[in-house]
């Protein structure tokens, strides 16, 4: 006979993301990550890069030229003044889990 356990929704909640934190899907699972890998995750900060899986990591690794096109197509020139500012700024601006709405410039 079967057991029925009821969840609360908290708690429902709670086991899901554990699932989903602990399952490290990949294309290609059996590939290590790399130490750029790694790096490429805390671009996404704390809170995110958990949630980033290894294959986006590995894509945006081997691909940086096309990366970088892609942000250029978003931000326009602002973009080379995003990337001033973080290489003026890096002690004193953290990249990780906040955004600050100062930084979001108009296109």
């Amino acid at each position: 006979m079967k057991k029925v356990v009821r969840l609360t929704e908290s708690e429902l909640t709670s086991l899901i993301k554990t699932i989903i934190k602990e399952s490290d899907f990949s294309v290609e699972p059996h590939i290590e990550t790399q130490p750029r890998e790694r790096d490429v995750r805390g671009v996404f900060g704390k809170k995110y890069g958990a949630y980033i899986p290894n294959d986006v990591l590995r894509y945006m690794r081997k691909n940086p030229k096309l990366i970088f096109g892609k942000l250029y197509e978003i931000y326009g020139d602002k973009a080379y003044d995003y990337l001033d500012m973080a290489s003026h700024k890096t002690d004193e601006i953290d990249f990780g889990d906040e955004v600050d709405d100062n930084l979001d410039m108009e296109l």
